[in-house]
């Protein structure tokens, strides 16, 4: 579950902490270090640069043949006879700690740049085959494996709306990114509100960031994301509150971090909605959001960042 942290702890670490301690709880039985993995790399960020993912991914790729696959263990250490529990469920449980972490980095720490650092170099190692369940299909782990897709989907869909995982709930039960309904009265569910918004800015960023770099070949994943997230703060009215800001901060992260890719999708589809003639749209919006009323600093930065962006790579539509 993801932690909401002490007032002297960041929330993303206290999250790491706690799931070290359930990874070591299992003493000779633990099966990844995959959390604690995680946690060293940030602490060695920035002082060690690049080198602190490249590190990390190569202990993770070593992490499922040393702890995870009970068979490369020494046969006659039998606290390690178990079950092998193959390399797919060895990406879910991988991939739910990516999930975590990056609900819980803000959406403008370097740390999440870091995370999809992590995602490029597994990519770049030398490829490991597994099969799929119904074992008719190979896949690459880390490379062309459907895994990571397939959650970024399911953790989209639900848009923080109920149980995003078995072990992860969100705080405000009944959010949703697409209802204009007016922001919770009660102290407590507004915050719990704030926190669940700020999740979704932080978890979309981190998509657009996975996107925009490429990390997973051409196009970075699914543009489904920003093709519904993006018209909600751009081609619709906004909302007051915490819930308009979400909407205009999750859009220009978006647009800051994978706009390119975004804009040459709409050239090469030129769909209804679709089109260079919508990016040009999206970029005059930005600039009357600007001028209309008076934003949070935070807002106000992400707006002229993402107007920055189009501007630079080109409106089109002309």
């Amino acid at each position: 579950m993801a932690a909401s942290g002490s007032s002297d702890v960041e929330p993303w670490r206290v999250e790491l902490d706690e799931q070290i301690a359930d990874e070591k709880s299992w003493g000779n039985e633990q099966n990844t270090e995959a959390a604690e993995i995680l946690l060293e790399m940030f602490l060695s960020y920035p002082q060690t640069g690049h080198l602190a993912s490249l590190k990390a991914a190569l202990r993770i790729a070593a992490d499922y043949w040393a702890k995870f696959l009970p068979s490369s263990q020494d046969p006659l250490n039998k606290p390690y006879m178990m079950e092998d529990k193959g390399m797919s469920d060895y990406l879910s449980r991988f991939y739910e700690l990516i999930f975590y972490q990056s609900w819980l980095l803000r959406h403008d720490d370097p740390r999440q740049d870091l995370l999809v650092r992590l995602l490029a170099d597994l990519r770049n190692l030398p490829k490991v085959t597994y099969k799929s369940e119904s074992r008719q299909k190979e896949y690459h782990a880390f490379y062309n494996d459907p895994v990571f897709l397939m959650m970024s989907d399911e953790y989209w869909n639900a848009k923080f709306s109920n149980v995003l995982s078995a072990s992860h709930y969100s705080p405000s039960a009944d959010f949703d990114p697409e209802s204009d309904r007016p922001e919770p009265k009660n102290p407590q569910e507004k915050k719990d509100f704030h926190i669940t918004c700020d999740e979704w800015i932080n978890f979309s960023a981190f998509q657009a960031r996975y996107c925009g770099s490429g990390a997973f070949g051409p196009g970075g994943g699914s543009l489904k994301f920003p093709s519904i997230d993006i018209p909600l703060a751009f081609e619709k009215d906004l909302p007051a509150g915490r819930l308009g800001e979400c909407r205009i901060l999750v859009a220009s992260n978006w647009i800051i971090h994978a706009g390119k890719i975004i804009r040459d999708s709409m050239e090469k589809k030129s769909t209804d909605g679709w089109d260079l003639q919508t990016w040009k749209r999206w970029s005059e919006r930005i600039t009357e959001i600007l001028k209309s009323a008076k934003h949070s600093e935070e807002v106000t930065s992400a707006l002229e960042k993402a107007f920055n962006e189009t501007d630079t790579i080109g409106l089109g539509g002309e």
